[in-house]
């Protein structure tokens, strides 16, 4: 609690355009205080776009090396599916965005390609933050 009290007080509050934003000093928070300033539909996306991305890149450069160049199947049958359905819960969640109004179609198509190529969902991330900056 009081760690927390401490991170508070370092915080700097300002107000501007109607807008609060929350600024400290430490580069690592600026992000989370970017991820934190998005709509709750919008960090579920955020989130989900990283979790599929990271059990792709632990599916491709982990399981599949441990399967075929030790012999040991056991990872990939874990991850496969676990892979699969962070997957199918990203195309959901940009389903759902697409109908809320907070992605475009243009920017579905562009997030579920990246999802395809290894730190792809990593570096669609800022599609999402580009559209929350310009929603109403």
């Amino acid at each position: 609690m009081r760690a927390r009290l401490e991170v508070m007080s370092e915080e700097k509050m300002s107000q501007s355009d109607g807008e609060v934003k929350v600024g400290s000093s430490s580069k690592g928070s600026e992000s989370q205080t970017e991820v934190s300033a998005l709509s709750f539909s919008q960090r579920l996306l955020h989130w989900v776009g990283w979790a599929e991305g990271l059990s792709w890149l632990v599916l491709l450069l982990v399981a599949i090396p441990l399967k075929y160049a030790f012999g040991y199947p056991a990872l990939v049958k874990s991850m496969g599916p676990l892979h699969g359905a962070f997957f199918v819960a990203l195309f959901t969640k940009c389903l759902h965005s697409l109908t809320l109004g907070e992605l475009r179609f243009r920017d579905v198509l562009a997030i579920m390609g990246a999802s395809l190529i290894p730190f792809g969902p990593f570096l669609m991330d800022r599609v999402i933050k580009r559209e929350a900056a310009q929603a109403p």
